[in-house]
């Protein structure tokens, strides 16, 4: 592996499929639970403040009817699950019973609240959120000049109805995290049938390559792997009619060669690999497994003079990478003499960076014609 390249951690997708999938359910909860309570919290407030109206308008008109102050004391009584408070305002915005002006709810009594009810002639509501308590003061415009009241002042605790409403709360989070479970479990099972299990019939089919020749694959409903396959599918055909097509090409070149009689050689230049065709071995007198398949077979059986010379020229081919390197060399056969052999190669392939990584090229036994080329020049 090459220096400075990191290999990241490697996930199974339903690895990364369900973290995920619990992440994005345990989020929609919360917010769900957040906005959820909110609402509740915004419609319980309008509900209460609606009460509180209609409590006022009420005991307004049983002022008008008794034409007497009736109510002229502070009280409280009980509404749904919540206590109201109750006061008679004056025109000095106090009570009409001061005996009472002690309690507590009293004491939270807004003046600046009350005169700006008097002074627009509406009602003024106010929420204490954090003491969960609604406010109304409500002015009495219809009330004779006689009447010393001029405003309602009504409280009403929420409390009772708060702890009611937060076991409902907590009911109804248990039962979005019961859904939320049972999401999460279908969800799962669907990322795995509809997915993961596609996936890895796209894997096992693409693995037996030579051997898949179905056009269809149990991929489950989604069109996009049934696409997929398909297109892999006419590229496997393709390739196999490519492959066969090489194939052929390959048995009229080697009997071309042979009919040449040359032997073929291949050699690997990475990994010191040489592959010796058959009509190479036997011209050297070898069978197919007598030779081992590295350089040093073949410069082993150059001749001693020959040697240095065929390097050379060797070295200047993988440096120039020009043309076609040609020699006139002797080979050892296998009985002990040489044959005069021409040997022609050529770079075939280079990597990245443009350094030779494969030489192809070919043997001819010249012996006869260098022994006439000999005896010719010996004659004359």
């Amino acid at each position: 592996m090459k220096r400075g390249l990191r290999t990241r951690r490697q996930w199974p997708l339903m690895g990364l499929i369900l973290p995920l999938l619990a992440v994005v359910l345990v989020v929609m909860l919360l917010v769900d639970m957040v906005f959820h309570h909110r609402v509740i919290d915004q419609q319980l407030l309008a509900q209460q403040q609606r009460l509180l109206m209609g409590q006022a308008k009420w005991i307004e008109q049983r002022i008008l009817t008794s034409k007497s102050e009736a109510f002229a004391g502070m009280d409280f009584w009980q509404l749904g699950h919540s206590a109201v408070f109750l006061a008679i305002v004056d025109r000095q915005l106090q009570p009409l019973a001061s005996a009472n002006a002690l309690r507590p709810p009293w004491q939270r009594f807004d003046p600046i609240a009350a005169q700006r009810a008097l002074d627009s002639a509406t009602p003024v509501s106010q929420h204490m959120a954090s003491e969960y308590r609604v406010q109304l003061y409500y002015p009495l415009l219809q009330l004779l000049p006689q009447f010393s009241g001029r405003l309602l002042f009504l409280e009403l605790d929420l409390m009772g109805n708060q702890r009611q409403i937060d076991q409902a709360l907590l009911h109804n989070h248990w039962r979005l995290v019961a859904l939320a479970g049972l999401s999460f479990l279908l969800l799962a099972w669907l990322c795995y049938r509809w997915l993961v299990l596609p996936l890895r019939q796209l894997q096992l089919g693409v693995a037996q390559f030579h051997e898949s020749s179905s056009e269809t694959l149990p991929l489950g409903p989604v069109k996009e792997f049934h696409q997929l396959w398909r297109h892999y599918h006419q590229s496997n055909q393709r390739l196999r009619r490519a492959y066969l097509q090489l194939a052929a090409t390959e048995q009229r070149w080697l009997f071309a060669i042979e009919s040449l009689q040359a032997g073929v050689w291949e050699w690997h230049i990475e990994h010191d690999q040489v592959y010796f065709s058959h009509h190479w071995k036997s011209m050297l007198g070898y069978r197919d497994d007598e030779l081992a398949a590295s350089f040093a077979a073949f410069e082993q059986r150059v001749h001693p003079s020959d040697r240095p010379r065929m390097l050379m020229v060797l070295r200047q081919h993988l440096q120039d990478q020009q043309g076609v390197m040609t020699a006139k060399i002797r080979l050892q056969h296998r009985d002990g003499h040489y044959l005069w052999v021409k040997t022609q190669g050529l770079i075939v392939e280079w990597d990245e960076r443009g350094k030779p990584l494969r030489m192809v090229g070919t043997h001819i036994d010249i012996t006869d014609k260098v022994n006439r080329e000999l005896a010719q020049s010996t004659a004359s």
